[in-house]
């Protein structure tokens, strides 16, 4: 059985995962660091994935 997905490009699979953070956020979800996602399918490659929030020079002047 194959799993259908609707992430069929780069730019899909950007938006896809930027939902995916932004909806983490949302929640509370501590997602900054390393995560290890490992397929559930043979032909299919584990991934180490590295999540790392951007510091924007606006908002480190308006924190402060």
């Amino acid at each position: 059985m194959t799993r259908e997905s609707g992430v069929t490009t780069a730019g899909g699979f950007t938006d896809a995962l930027g939902d995916l953070l932004e909806e983490a956020h949302r929640n509370g979800v501590d997602i900054e660091g390393g995560w290890l996602v490992q397929s559930s399918a043979e032909e299919v490659p584990d991934w180490d994935i590295e999540i790392w929030r951007v510091e924007h020079a606006d908002e480190e002047t308006s924190e402060s």
